[in-house]
């Protein structure tokens, strides 16, 4: 039984959405993660920088709180160490851009499928090549994606959970 290319070219449009709306979603949770991570760093790093050892003289002067002062330090200087290594600055610009290109194709592809619903007789050879354009566009993007150790299983769990809950087809 033959197929009509258009009941194709609905299918992998839906397919294309989907995806590149789960890429948008999991762009926007590494930003609010790396973001948060940020924060806590330079927050560490200024409650325990030179103005702010005079509050650690403080701790100094009682015995049983002598160990939180350097316990403080320490971590602090370990979180700046870890940002630097991790790249943090580089993700808080990398991710976002990305997510602009996977929203701003996701809603390409949102109005494509509505062209598509207001002429059901589509043109299929300028249907496919719009479509093809669309697949590129996604492609180019994952290709310049780069791992991220903040990306876990639990995160991207939650990101599917979250797509299906927008997503109601």
């Amino acid at each position: 039984m033959a197929t009509d290319p258009r009941d194709e070219i609905w299918n992998a449009a839906y397919f294309s959405y989907y995806q590149t709306y789960y890429a948008e979603i999991v762009e926007d949770a590494l930003i609010g993660r790396w973001s948060y991570f940020d924060h806590v760093t330079k927050i560490a790093a200024a409650v325990t920088s030179g103005s702010s050892a005079v509050a650690g003289w403080a701790l100094w002067k009682h015995p049983d709180y002598s160990w939180v002062w350097p316990l403080l330090t320490t971590a602090s200087a370990l979180l700046v160490i870890f940002a630097k290594q991790l790249t943090v600055a580089e993700k808080l610009r990398d991710h976002p851009n990305s997510r602009i290109v996977f929203s701003t194709l996701r809603i390409d592809l949102e109005s494509f499928r509505v062209k598509m619903r207001i002429n059901p007789e589509f043109p299929i050879e300028s249907f496919q090549d719009e479509l093809l354009g669309f697949r590129k566009r996604y492609a180019n993007e994952i290709k310049r994606l780069k791992h991220d150790v903040l990306l876990t299983q639990s995160l991207r769990e939650k990101c599917q959970v979250e797509l299906n809950n927008r997503v109601k087809e």
